[in-house]
């Protein structure tokens, strides 16, 4: 009877060992999800696995190639990337995962940087500025220290343009023509 019970216990250890070493191993990618990341960096224990969780899901949303095409795994990325911004309340955080989205050049993620561009924080307000005149391809000279009534008629400036190129963009899409601002 002991000698079953240990060839039991010895065949389960084999196969626990090999189911580990089968998901954390050369198979699999030991990177985390675009969700576990995001949870990570909305309630991680320190400051520093916030802003680590954040820069990698940052890593996620950057097509792989210069034609825009975006995996599903970077489009679940930007949609965590746009709700780290929208929700972290670690300026750290934050400004990682806008960096994110400026990289990631997501066009669609644009209304979102409008919103961070009125943050209290002014460090916010710039990096999201630069984000968004990235993905739109302009400068607007977008002062994130200046009065609430200048940024204000900034954005709404910067939000013109991008809802004017954004119908273009549908006009083109419609026609079959490849559309300005890279992928959705």
């Amino acid at each position: 009877m002991n000698r079953n019970l240990l060839i039991t216990a010895g065949v389960v250890l084999v196969l626990a060992l090999f189911v580990y070493w089968w998901v954390y191993g050369p198979f699999f990618s030991s990177k985390r999800s675009p969700e576990a990341l995001m949870q990570t960096a909305l309630t991680g224990a320190t400051a520093e696995e916030r802003e680590l969780a954040a820069v990698e899901l940052g890593d996620y949303a950057v097509p792989a190639d210069d034609s825009g095409n975006r995996p599903a795994q970077a489009a679940k990325a930007v949609e965590c990337l746009v709700q780290v911004m929208r929700e972290s309340t670690d300026p750290v955080t934050k400004s990682a995962a806008i960096e994110g989205l400026r990289r990631a050049r997501h066009w669609d993620s644009t209304p979102a940087l409008f919103e961070a561009m009125m943050d209290e924080s002014s460090l916010i307000r710039g990096r999201a500025a630069r984000a968004a005149e990235t993905i739109i391809g302009a400068s607007y000279d977008f002062n994130p220290e200046g009065p609430l009534e200048e940024r204000e008629a900034k954005i709404k400036y910067m939000r013109g343009d991008y809802e004017r190129m954004n119908a273009r963009r549908q006009e083109m899409a419609a026609g079959g023509a490849s559309a300005p601002g890279g992928s959705n």
